[in-house]
């Protein structure tokens, strides 16, 4: 059996382990806020303006690209964990 020719991986240099956190920081931060953005507007959907009307919805079509933003920002969040749990491990 011929000998293994893989050799192990560089180490990584201390400006691309904070540039891997700044990465991993903003992805998270900014999933944060895209859910805190996607709450407010459930909110407003939910018990806005114009909710006390039955005859009147602020926003009829608006669940489906609720759902789906909001988990687009659950994958930034998990995303940016991730950079952040690689970074430090290294």
């Amino acid at each position: 059996m011929a000998p293994s020719t893989d050799t192990p991986a560089p180490k990584a240099s201390p400006e691309d382990l904070w540039a891997d956190r700044l990465n991993g920081l903003m992805l998270t931060l900014l999933g944060v806020a895209f859910l805190a953005g996607l709450a407010f507007f459930g909110w407003f959907k939910i018990a806005g303006p114009g909710r006390g009307n039955t005859d009147q919805d602020v926003f009829p079509w608006a669940s489906a690209p609720l759902a789906f933003a909001a988990m687009v920002g659950l994958f930034m969040i998990v995303r940016g964990a991730r950079h952040l749990y690689r970074s430090f491990r290294a």
